[in-house]
């Protein structure tokens, strides 16, 4: 019904919000560079299952995804703004850090005291990658525990 003359944007959101009532699309993806909701064809979600596993990850308060986890971070860590740190694909810590002169220095962390080594670990994990070490006062005292 659109062809032949230029889209509005309420035309095409018309037409995406009725492919998404006929269940052939899905709204809620975010892809690398964009900063903005995508949609999806509903039958790819089916291959979903066969993708690898993410691996554990370190999302810091600068990249472009860290606005959609703010929520997140405010009720379960209680930081407007953090680094937040992924295990198994669930969000198991978060932790506020200077990076001045190449180095990450950890000033506050917040986890579950079960999850704590493990959350450690994905931090220096982080840091390596990232050709930086990892210090703080906060971390000795983890290590001296």
């Amino acid at each position: 019904r659109l062809a032949g003359r230029p889209f509005k944007p309420e035309d095409v959101m018309d037409v995406l919000k009725q492919l998404e009532d006929d269940g052939v699309f899905i709204k809620g993806f975010l892809l690398e560079d964009m900063f903005e909701i995508c949609w999806g064809r509903k039958e790819m979600l089916e291959n979903a299952s066969k993708l690898p596993p993410m691996r554990d990850f370190v999302l810091p308060p600068s990249d472009p995804l860290a606005p959609y986890f703010s929520a997140l971070l405010r009720e379960r860590f209680g930081f407007g703004s953090a680094y937040l740190v992924f295990h198994n694909e669930d969000a198991i810590a978060a932790f506020k850090a200077n990076t001045r002169d190449a180095i990450i220095d950890v000033t506050d962390f917040v986890t579950d005291p079960k999850l704590e080594k493990e959350a450690v670990r994905v931090m220096k994990q982080f840091a390596w990658e990232h050709n930086k070490p990892l210090r703080g006062k906060v971390l000795d005292r983890i290590r001296g525990r």
